[in-house]
């Protein structure tokens, strides 16, 4: 993967009579991380480019504000030896550092929100993705096979390195973003679709409020009705 053009090369014959052939050109600059998964597929994390001096001359603040604005929005494309290219997966509020597979699922680790995506293999075509894991530090640099299908995490400002195991937590919870009726509006059912493994259960809890961010107005969290019908 280089910078400047998104060009990816193959090199042949690296010790003897080494040979440099551009196998992509990507629209996007940067070609952060490669990967190459159980199938001989490669996968790669394009980056648009920031600035001239890099990510790294980015502030986070300017970084948002160029995400919202629909000006930055790095992809992940599948290659494989046919030619063919899929572009498997895009998100306008990160920056693609690291590829990772357990031969299921490919993990993004990206900034500058900490985040961690996993793409099922089997629906890639489809460009679906889930958020794995959000970790403190803003930066995740890099991705790394473990013990027992485990993923290790590096990550940058500060370094750490965590440990991502494939058993279920005992619980946990995700918070959407407010969604902005645009008007007085009275909300009625809320419809989803789940994997439920074992003996686990999903329960989804939802609040209102006449402002566009959340504050001491809105309602208190309320469960769905028997019917999943909103309550709050």
């Amino acid at each position: 993967g280089s910078s400047g053009q998104g060009l990816v090369y193959k090199i042949t014959n690296p010790a003897t009579n080494p040979e440099l052939t551009t196998i992509y050109d990507a629209s996007e600059e940067e070609i952060r991380s490669l990967l190459i998964d159980n199938e001989d597929n490669l996968y790669c994390g394009a980056n648009p480019s920031l600035t001239k001096s890099g990510f790294c001359g980015i502030q986070k603040a300017e970084f948002s504000e160029m995400t919202k604005s629909g000006g930055y929005i790095p992809k992940v494309y599948q290659l494989n030896w046919d030619g063919l290219v899929k572009q498997c997966w895009q998100s306008a509020d990160s920056v693609i550092f690291a590829l990772q597979t357990d031969d299921q699922e490919i993990f993004l680790g990206t900034g500058n929100g900490g985040k961690i995506y996993r793409l099922d293999k089997a629906g890639i075509s489809k460009g679906l993705g889930t958020l794995a894991v959000t970790i403190e530090e803003p930066q995740v640099t890099a991705l790394c096979a473990g013990l027992a299908g485990s993923i290790l995490i590096g990550t940058g400002n500060p370094g750490k390195v965590y440990r991502l195991r494939k058993e279920l937590n005992k619980e946990g919870w995700l918070l959407a973003k407010p969604f902005d009726a645009k008007t007085l509006a009275q909300w009625g059912k809320l419809s989803f679709e789940a994997t439920i493994e074992g003996a686990t259960s999903i329960e989804f809890q939802t609040r209102s409020g006449n402002s566009e961010n959340p504050d001491e107005t809105w309602s208190e969290f309320q469960p769905l009705a028997g019917n999943d019908a909103i309550q709050s």
